[in-house]
């Protein structure tokens, strides 16, 4: 929100991807309530393993996660742009915004929790600064005044 103004149309592009791309994640099936379902209420161990397999190899989940991959981690890429755009936060927050998910992809396709760590270590950073900034901001800075009607 503190970038709105001033970079605008990256803001909304970025912001609209982010929260679709998590909202891909809401929708995808969740195999471990499924999963604790099958270990704790006595359902058939191999009926649910067959469920589940149904689930993950159906196309839907497989583009709904992959949305999410790519959408999270460009859309966080693009607000740490708009951050620095904007001037709002320091230029290493922002810069610490823009590597930190494609640092936590990284983390987890090499299975390092310590890396993680470190990118998620940067998202909280990169928002502390975009939430500093924001709680600086006067109303006036942050909203646009209200329209004057013609008449």
């Amino acid at each position: 929100l503190v970038s709105r103004r001033s970079v605008s149309v990256l803001f909304a592009f970025a912001e609209i991807l982010s929260i679709l791309s998590y909202t891909a994640a809401l929708a995808s099936p969740n195999t471990d309530l499924l999963a604790y379902v099958a270990g704790n209420e006595g359902v058939d161990r191999a009926a649910s393993l067959a469920l589940m397999d149904g689930i993950t190899s159906h196309p839907a989940t497989g583009v709904l996660a992959g949305f999410f991959v790519i959408g999270h981690i460009v859309g966080t890429v693009l607000l740490g742009l708009a951050l620095l755009r904007s001037r709002m936060a320091p230029s290493w927050m922002a810069y610490g915004l823009m590597v930190s998910q494609p640092l936590h992809l990284t983390a987890v396709l090499l299975s390092n929790r310590y890396v993680d760590l470190v990118g998620w270590g940067l998202t909280a950073v990169g928002f502390l600064g975009a939430s500093l900034a924001l709680l600086r901001m006067r109303d006036d800075e942050f909203d646009l005044p209200p329209a004057r009607r013609a008449g």
